[in-house]
């Protein structure tokens, strides 16, 4: 439920945040950013993994064994992720 809540909370996703399990599936909204950008971005600059679904959605899953500091560290990539991805897009730049 906190990784739910918190990717609702960033720009560029989309996510119904009413997750009822510790499986999380989000759509990337961000111009130019699709679902094997983002996974491959988070994999090798954050090490953190997500499973792609179609070219924008994305599944999460957690469990016992990921603290509410991992979370927040994936929710903290993931801002700046799109956050870089935004910049490049108004600067005109290809993600």
């Amino acid at each position: 439920k906190l990784l739910a809540e918190g990717l609702a909370d960033i720009p560029g996703i989309a996510i119904d945040p009413a997750v009822q399990t510790n499986i999380v599936l989000f759509e990337v909204t961000a111009p130019g950013m699709t679902a094997e950008r983002f996974i491959t971005v988070m994999l090798e600059e954050h090490g953190i993994y997500f499973s792609q679904m179609s070219e924008t959605l994305i599944r999460a899953v957690t469990h016992l064994d990921v603290s509410q500091d991992a979370i927040h560290t994936a929710l903290r990539a993931t801002r700046e992720v799109l956050a870089v991805n935004l910049r490049r897009s108004e600067d005109g730049i290809r993600p």
